[in-house]
């Protein structure tokens, strides 16, 4: 009998690693789903913290332009 004819044979300790394996890969990609999303809404605060800021920036010039124009 070749080393083709015979059944490749796993150990319980081999399954486990497996199934081990198998947990992380889940854990792993449902933690980066996670942190996509956590991406996303840090993004989308940024986007309006920058509005923020260029309406804040224009007020500001206006006020400057005020105070210029009575002097």
């Amino acid at each position: 009998m070749g080393a083709m004819d015979q059944k490749q044979q796993f150990s319980l300790f081999d399954l486990l690693g497996m199934v081990a394996i198998a947990v992380m890969i889940v854990f792993l990609w449902t933690d980066n789903a996670r942190l996509k999303q956590v991406i996303q809404e840090k993004e989308s605060d940024n986007a309006a913290c920058s509005a923020q800021l260029e309406r804040q920036k224009a007020e500001s010039e206006g006020l400057i332009k005020g105070v210029l124009l009575r002097r």
